[in-house]
């Protein structure tokens, strides 16, 4: 097993489920969280997590 930072994986998630809702298929939502991540449009800032959509209502307690 490989460690996994849980605010990257919080982001990643949130925005797969995200494009879920307007993907037929499961590949092509994870496909779109993997290239906004890459550039650049999903961030986190203090537990917080920010898209060109607004914040998200999940914060990262530490």
């Amino acid at each position: 097993m490989w460690r996994v930072s849980d605010l990257g994986t919080m982001a990643l998630m949130s925005e797969f489920y995200w494009q879920l809702k307007a993907k037929s298929f499961k590949a092509q939502a994870l496909q779109q969280a993997q290239i906004r991540m890459i550039n650049g449009e999903i961030n986190l800032d203090a537990g917080e997590l920010h898209t060109s959509r607004g914040r998200s209502p999940w914060r990262m307690i530490f």
